[in-house]
């Protein structure tokens, strides 16, 4: 089951289509609420301490959404605990919303979640599309399309590649690593990863995003 994931910080400007024909979950971190409710949907869930969002009694309007509100002084972000709701609760993958600009401390907070054994699979920025890859993964681009990768965690080997302008194909990296700017030349791009996983950033292009 898909899990969907709204936080605080900057949201995307573009339209966000929900999936209509399988279940999913919609978690609401902090002043994620607040993007969740201009938007019109209904969050199943509700987390966080609630020290940012714009009116606390926001929370009141959906009285069938389960609520988790804890202190503000806490071992886990709003983030984490978004996360942890939404797996304990049976979501198999999870889209991030949110969560760019502000504070780099946060910022970088979000990123240290990939490198983790359970670890969200997309992250929607103001203008990026985050994607951790796993395995032999092929990704629909547009020609010119500017695409960034970075290893997770320790080591990625990376087999093969198609579909860029630079090959990624033998290479070994090493946290440190990364290849900036790379640039998309066909609409199909395909990377296959022996071992390990490598995170995809990508401009966002398009101005609607179909979740499934």
């Amino acid at each position: 089951m898909l899990g969907i994931l709204v936080t605080g910080g900057e949201t995307p400007d573009c339209d966000i289509v929900l999936p209509s024909d399988s279940p999913f979950l919609l978690a609401a971190a902090d002043s994620g609420l607040d993007f969740v409710n201009t938007r019109g949907w209904n969050p199943d869930i509700i987390v966080g301490d609630m020290d940012s969002i714009r009116d606390p009694a926001l929370i009141e309007r959906y009285p069938d959404a389960s609520i988790r509100v804890g202190p503000r002084d806490k071992d886990e972000t709003d983030t984490e605990l978004g996360l942890i709701e939404l797996w304990n609760r049976g979501a198999s993958r999870v889209t991030m919303i949110g969560g760019g600009g502000g504070r780099l401390d946060h910022l970088l907070a979000v990123v240290s979640l990939f490198a983790r054994t359970r670890s969200p699979k997309t992250w929607l920025t103001r203008s990026e599309v985050v994607e951790c890859l796993e395995g032999a993964v092929e990704v629909r681009t547009t020609p010119g399309e500017t695409i960034s990768f970075f290893p997770v965690g320790l080591r990625v080997e990376i087999d093969s590649s198609s579909g860029f302008q630079w090959p990624l194909d033998g290479f070994s990296w090493t946290s440190g690593d990364f290849g900036v700017s790379n640039r998309s030349v066909s609409t199909e791009c395909r990377v296959v990863i022996r071992s390990g996983r490598l995170l995809m950033v990508r401009h966002r292009a398009s101005a609607t995003i179909v979740l499934s």
